[in-house]
């Protein structure tokens, strides 16, 4: 279904934003990486481009080449140790809101035999 896989994507999307988010402040990150992903980000967000989008191909092209471009040099100058530290981090809070909206959890659980309501207030049950 193009649902699920719109979902999908969506899901990775804000993965990857909650990664670059947590690299961006990592104490770890170096300054210039910090430059470049917020340069990275600024570019995109920017309505001001080299190449102005209304020109047809180029003006979007330029973007496909200036924002992987700015990330990639930002994600070579961080550290492994810091990188793989932010993708567990992500990936143990993804595992976290799966679980908790898992149907499995039973937040509301019955009361076992002889714990109802009525027993508890110290009435007898029916």
């Amino acid at each position: 279904m193009p649902a699920e896989g719109m979902k999908k994507i969506l899901s990775r999307a804000k993965q990857e934003i909650a990664y670059y988010r947590a690299l961006f402040i990592h104490p770890r990150t170096p300054r210039l990486s910090r430059w470049l992903l917020g340069g990275a980000i600024a570019y995109l967000a920017s309505p001001a481009d080299i190449i102005p989008d209304f020109i047809p191909i180029l003006g979007q092209l330029d973007d496909l080449l200036i924002v992987p471009g700015l990330m990639g040099a930002a994600l070579a100058l961080i550290p492994a140790s810091v990188k793989i530290e932010c993708r567990e981090k992500m990936a143990n809070h993804a595992a976290e809101a799966v679980s908790c909206g898992s149907p499995s959890r039973n937040p509301d659980p019955e009361p076992e035999k002889g714990q109802g309501p009525a027993e508890e207030a110290g009435g007898a049950a029916p």
